[in-house]
């Protein structure tokens, strides 16, 4: 095909044309489609593209679709960051940029000129062409002059976008500070802070990572029990914190980002599901520290190479203070209600929970039939007599860890007064709640309290059972129960009655 000669007359009045009719505001994809189209007309540039290198975010832009989806040169790309100076010439093995490209389309000769801001490389652009009067002296100033306009077009529009990101980041970390302040409710504040995060970053594959066992009970082992949540789902699992990704974050406790093939270790804090194993993912995960002590992470992930947003690590980092600071006063704030609503003996709910609990099961209607037992320890006041007040608090706990470990989940116990015991049986009808008293009561008089001296102790309960009637108030709920234990007691101890 005949190769177009356009006069240098032209082509200077066509460039001065094009920056004239250019459109600053229009998008990356529709500068370089009239760049091309400029560059194919005027100058028989064959193949135009742009390749923007943001912090380690590679977006390459072209009319020809495949080159997308094609490798470049990361030699190349790499020395033209590192020299930020133009590199012309015949296409050959030692100087290529997408090497399946221009091979599929028999092209001889490439010119790659750097993009800058205020001295700072961001990109390139990259043209192609069949002859070698394509990129002459005369076309090579034509399109420097054009790129150095790029510059400051794509440029701008690029700190644009970092300045609506800085200015978004802040009304997160002050919608994130303000919230630090208006609430100690642990699960509103995964809630919140998940929403924060996707609405700010755009991704739903965002997940908080948190060791549970590290924070409720101040265990400190190597496999932690360790909740996950994201806005789509919320499991417990256990990791293991000496090995992979957590392995790093808990030596460094800072900010970690890259890239990972998918496997069965990532997958359990990835909250996503039918990800191809091998496929690979990106990722950026923030620490979630307390003092010096690593106890979860704010994790952000995405399957798109190239698409993970780029955020200021500076950013992660407040926003991660700021959730450790909120996290650890809704911890606070729930251990302390969790001890006004313990007793402190026996560490079972304490009688005013009791209350106010069965105030809002009798309410529950899906949780009826309701059966209440009362339990009463037979001879109390002669095991504290004999033994002494220390033995008598043994006993006691030792009894409120049996009910703890016999009963269902769902049931609540609570030490209802002195060395009275409640249960709560939801969806529970009498007879069953008899059948559970009787198993317990046999539990207990079969359990060997061991002493000191190599003494041993065993102790009988006097039980009443009653299931709950519309008819009755809270009040009279309760002392159907409590008249059944004392029929108990007066038929001769240790024994079930029903109301």
């Amino acid at each position: 095909m005949a190769i177009k000669k356009v006069s240098r007359y032209k082509i200077i009045k066509s460039v001065f044309d094009f920056f004239l009719s250019f459109d600053h505001e229009a998008s990356n994809h529709k500068i370089i489609k009239d760049v091309n189209d400029f560059c194919y007309k005027m100058l028989n540039v064959k193949y135009t593209g742009l390749y923007i290198d943001d912090e380690g975010r590679n977006e390459v832009i072209s009319l020809k679709q495949d080159i997308t989806r094609m490798e470049f040169n990361s030699e190349l790309t790499d020395k033209i960051k590192r020299d930020n100076r133009i590199y012309g010439g015949e296409i050959s093995k030692d100087f290529t940029l997408i090497p399946q490209f221009e091979a599929e389309n028999r092209l001889k000769y490439l010119l790659v000129i750097p993009l800058t801001n205020k001295n700072k490389h961001f990109g390139f652009l990259f043209f192609y062409g069949t002859d070698p009067q394509t990129f002459n002296d005369f076309s090579v100033k034509v399109l420097k002059l054009l790129t150095k306009v790029l510059s400051l077009t794509i440029g701008e529009k690029k700190l644009y976008r970092e300045m609506e990101q800085r200015v978004a980041e802040l009304i997160t970390l002050q919608n994130v500070s303000n919230f630090v302040n208006a609430t100690l409710d642990f699960e509103k504040l995964l809630d919140v802070s998940l929403d924060a995060l996707v609405g700010l970053i755009g991704l739903r594959t965002c997940s908080i990572v948190l060791f549970t066992d590290k924070l409720f009970d101040d265990i400190y082992t190597r496999k932690q029990n360790t909740l996950i949540a994201s806005l789509d789902m919320s499991k417990e699992i256990v990791l293991d914190l000496s090995s992979g990704i957590y392995k790093e974050l808990s030596r460094k406790k800072k900010v970690i980002a890259g890239k990972v093939s998918f496997d069965d270790d990532l997958s359990k804090i990835i909250p996503l599901d039918n990800i191809e194993e091998g496929k690979e993912i990106e990722y950026i995960i923030v620490p979630v520290t307390r003092g010096k002590e690593l106890i979860g992470s704010i994790n952000i992930f995405s399957m798109d190479k190239g698409h993970l947003p780029i955020l200021q690590h500076s950013f992660l980092e407040s926003f991660a203070n700021q959730f450790s600071v909120a996290l650890q006063n809704a911890l606070l704030y729930k251990k302390q209600e969790e001890m006004a609503n313990r007793d402190g003996l026996t560490g079972l709910y304490n009688h005013a929970y009791f209350q106010n609990r069965l105030h809002l099961l009798l309410k529950q209607e899906n949780k009826h039939p309701l059966t209440l037992i009362i339990m009463d320890i037979d001879n109390f006041k002669q095991v504290n007599d004999r033994f002494g007040h220390l033995v008598g608090d043994k006993v006691l706990k030792e009894l409120a860890h049996l009910l703890k470990h016999n009963l269902r989940e769902g049931d609540l116990i609570a030490r209802y007064g002195g060395e009275e015991f409640a249960i709560i049986l939801p969806e529970t009808e009498l007879k069953q709640g008899e059948f559970i008293a009787k198993r317990l009561r046999k539990l207990i008089s079969d359990n060997e309290i061991v002493l000191d001296n190599n003494r041993s102790l065993y102790i009988t309960v006097s039980i009443g059972v009653a299931q709950y009637n519309k008819k009755w108030s809270q009040e009279e709920f309760i002392d159907k129960a409590d008249q059944a234990l004392y029929k108990a007691k007066e038929a001769g101890k240790n024994r079930v009655t029903l109301a």
